[in-house]
């Protein structure tokens, strides 16, 4: 059986974002997003949320490119992080602080957290997943993304090849974390190399191409805002991301493949009674 998880990523960054992500999940297939505390419009999430019967989400914990909670300094991206903790001017009793702020701030507003990922997937470097896995245990929180994505297909671009290349170098480590801590992981990720640049072409050759058992798609959709284009320029292409996931094309081939979609508390219910995170061979 194909299962799929769709999720909208990066909700509560912009008043747009939060608009785009909501009609993904009610008018169109997301079946998921994931929440950023720090954003600068997570009131307006919530506010959303609560209106559209959105009542669990997962936790998009943030250490780059928005300002942080409890932290006296904002980390300008990955790169920065990844110096900033390898030259220990960054402790991870610091990197716990702000995440632990991150969530109580999140169930504080009355969301369930169903899972744990990461604002521009820094949960990939292993302390970061270490720590992930320890507040998951922590919080109570029982499932956390994977980043594992299938080999590249289609063009080539520097970009892909350095996705897939660090997914590839730190997805073995940071399963064995997950197994041991027993949290439950999609058996795949679809969207990462592709991050931003999500088609209505490029959903439907996914799913065409699906294989058995639990993906996980990460998408961006949204309504592009002067907020938006100054701020998040990495988000240009959010309404392209926002037709896909409301695209009727998909839709009908979504059904055609017999492909199931899936919440992430759903999928996790799953691959309890199966006894495995349902990886696929």
């Amino acid at each position: 059986m194909r299962y799929l998880v769709i999720n909208a990523d990066d909700f509560g960054m912009t008043n747009g974002t939060n608009s785009g992500i909501v009609q993904a999940i009610v008018e169109g297939m997301a079946t998921d997003t994931s929440i950023l505390a720090c954003g600068g419009a997570f009131d307006d999430a919530v506010r959303l949320a609560r209106e559209n019967g959105i009542k669990e989400a997962g936790a998009h914990l943030s250490l780059t490119e928005v300002r942080p909670l409890v932290l006296r300094r904002k980390i300008k991206n990955y790169a920065a992080l990844a110096i900033n903790l390898f030259f220990g001017r960054l402790s991870e009793d610091e990197v716990r602080s702000e995440f632990r702020a991150q969530l109580d701030r999140i169930r504080s507003a009355g969301v369930e957290i169903t899972h744990l990922d990461s604002h521009e997937n820094i949960h990939i470097l292993p302390r970061i997943q270490r720590i992930f896995a320890q507040l998951a245990a922590e919080y109570k929180i029982p499932a956390m993304r994977l980043l594992r994505e299938e080999g590249i297909s289609g063009a080539v671009t520097p970009a892909r090849a350095y996705r897939s290349l660090v997914s590839r170098y730190f997805s073995g480590k940071n399963e064995s974390v997950l197994d041991k801590a027993g949290l439950f992981h999609p058996g795949r990720v679809l969207g990462f190399l592709d991050s931003g640049r999500l088609s209505e072409n490029l959903l439907l050759a996914m799913l065409r191409t699906l294989k058995d058992g639990v993906t996980e798609l990460i998408a961006h959709p949204g309504f592009l805002s002067p907020e938006l284009v100054e701020n998040y320029s990495w988000h240009i292409n959010c309404e392209d991301e926002l037709y896909a996931l409301t695209s009727p094309r998909v839709r009908r081939i979504i059904d055609e493949k017999k492909i199931k979609l899936v919440s992430y508390k759903e999928a996790a219910d799953i691959g309890a009674e199966g006894g495995s995170s349902l990886r696929s061979p």
